[in-house]
């Protein structure tokens, strides 16, 4: 490749040409410098005015939900305009279905509708009869269901609330239908005889060709195991086999599920450079617009804090594990109290304790107050940000759940770099789309997509963004030394576009077109190419 080229490696920044063979990189640096690697069949590739940047990482998203989900009706509110609107789509839906088969949402979310609505059964009943019906929510914490969809699920009104989730009910103890955390969903949607297999064999690729045309060329997979336990690990590899999988993928299982697993490739980084084994996940408390997210004080007009999900020893007791057994750990928190809970648990569970290189994580981190970052860095802990809270739902935040003061705390990347913080940016997919630059837009921006900007004091260096879906992202998951900069001896892992994030306006990043992705020295996305 010939043509300008930002390597996102502080000894060479910038080059003028790189060498490749064999999926990986062989030389950087100028046309001169790499003539000795060519040879009669060497074939020159001129980027013109177009720019190369190593392919971005995604290092917090969900491929299994993603994958059962990826067909179902879109309930969002990029699609709706008020929970009317969901309800018509449904019934609309219905009208057109065989009698008795499942009708499938995604994507609902009542924090960004007028009045802050939710589903319940009765709205499903009336909406769907003679049907059964699961809407997921955007935070995937949440799911609604109606009547016959608890009767194939075998849930009655005297059923206790299973390990890891909840059942809602109104004030009378009846079940409104609303299901809480994956203990409470993955059983109903095991009932779903839609979700095959093949079908998400089928739409585990699309998901990977959708992230390669967004640059992407490796991903953590946040939740392996929550719905058919080590056979997805197996599922994945079938399909790197087949030469189905379109970016790389590195796999967090659920820590209390994996506990039972016995077989000796769940271990830490077993797999291939294509699919392997990198962390665990705990999910601490639940989501702030789903007034889930555990909170010091009560959400705007309520008396709830939400809840913690485990208690610090608990959790202490999963991190000393984890250190003993050489795991990397990944911790889901998002309210203020859930960070302070667990960086707590990190600082019980690793104190007097020889420094490993395991580079634990709390995910989303989205209300860390002040000293939670310094008492990070202190304990050797980082924080990957869902920066689209700020995008698509920090308007909502701010006025309806958590107030001015609190929103402010909201993804604070400029602080976490202030306490000399390696920190990354995801977008949780299918929580929000797969676009790195538009990540790269609102951590530079704090832009939000009703209008204005969230403390902007938080902004960070468009180049400090860039290199939290690069090279700071690719330290997340272990594979920086093979990834996440184009350097020699990394995989030829690339992403190709028409202007470079560093020479446009900051609030003009995420209208940058990805024009070509490069996995292994071969493209996996071209711009106009099915």
């Amino acid at each position: 490749f010939l043509g300008r080229i930002v390597t996102m490696d502080d000894a060479q920044p910038e080059a003028a040409a790189v060498a490749i063979r064999r999926g990986k990189v062989t030389g950087v640096g100028s046309a001169a410098d790499l003539e000795p690697l060519t040879g009669p069949f060497t074939r020159r590739i001129q980027l013109g005015d177009r720019v190369m940047y190593p392919g971005f990482i995604e290092p917090h998203m969900h491929v299994w939900a993603t994958a059962v989900t990826y067909d179902w009706i879109d309930c969002s509110p990029r699609a709706h305009g008020s929970a009317e609107d969901v309800l018509a789509t449904i019934a609309a839906a219905a009208a057109n279905a065989e009698n008795g088969s499942w009708i499938l949402g995604a994507s609902f979310d009542p924090s960004l509708l007028k009045g802050l609505p939710e589903l319940t059964r009765r709205e499903l009943d009336a909406a769907a009869p003679g049907h059964p019906v699961l809407i997921l929510n955007a935070s995937m914490h949440f799911a609604y269901v109606n009547s016959p969809a608890l009767e194939r699920a075998g849930v009655s009104g005297t059923a206790a609330d299973p390990p890891g989730g909840h059942y809602g009910r109104d004030g009378t103890g009846e079940l409104t239908g609303v299901l809480g955390e994956m203990g409470a969903i993955a059983p109903v949607l095991k009932h779903i005889d839609r979700i095959t297999p093949m079908m998400i064999m089928r739409n585990i690729h699309a998901i990977t060709r959708d992230a390669a045309a967004a640059g992407v060329t490796a991903m953590r997979e946040g939740a392996t195991g929550a719905l058919a336990g080590p056979r997805e690990v197996e599922l994945l590899h079938a399909l790197r086999r087949l030469g189905r999988l379109k970016s790389r993928l590195s796999l967090a299982v659920v820590d209390d599920l994996a506990a039972g697993w016995t077989s000796q490739k769940i271990r830490p980084g077993a797999g291939d450079d294509m699919v392997w084994l990198g962390a665990r996940k705990i999910i601490a408390d639940g989501s702030n617009q789903g007034r889930s997210g555990y909170l010091k004080q009560p959400y705007l007009g309520t008396s709830e804090r939400g809840a913690a999900n485990l208690s610090r020893e608990q959790l202490a007791e999963r991190i000393r594990w984890c250190e003993d057994h050489d795991w990397q750990l990944m911790v889901h928190a998002n309210g203020d109290a859930a960070i302070e809970m667990v960086v707590g648990a990190y600082e019980q569970a690793l104190s007097g304790r020889p420094r490993k290189d395991l580079r634990h994580r709390i995910e989303h981190c989205s209300l860390a107050g002040d000293g939670m970052f310094e008492r990070m860095a202190a304990v050797g802990v980082t924080p990957s940000f869902l920066m689209n809270h700020v995008y698509y739902w920090g308007q909502t935040l701010r006025d309806n759940f958590l107030g001015r003061e609190r929103s402010g705390l909201l993804d604070r990347a400029a602080s976490a770099r202030a306490a000399g913080l390696r920190f990354s940016l995801h977008s949780d997919y299918n929580v929000s789309p797969i676009n790195p630059l538009q990540l790269v837009l609102v951590a530079a921006t704090r832009r939000m997509r009703d209008g204005g900007t969230l403390n902007e004091a938080e902004q960070v260096p468009v180049y400090q963004a860039l290199r939290a879906v690069t090279i700071d992202a690719a330290w997340h998951i272990h594979a920086d030394d093979v990834m996440g900069s184009i350097a020699v001896g990394k995989h030829a892992d690339f992403a190709i576009l028409d202007y470079d994030p560093q020479q446009v306006p900051a609030g003009q990043i995420a209208e940058i077109r990805v024009l070509e992705t490069w996995l292994g020295g071969k493209p996996s996305f071209r711009a106009g190419q099915g």
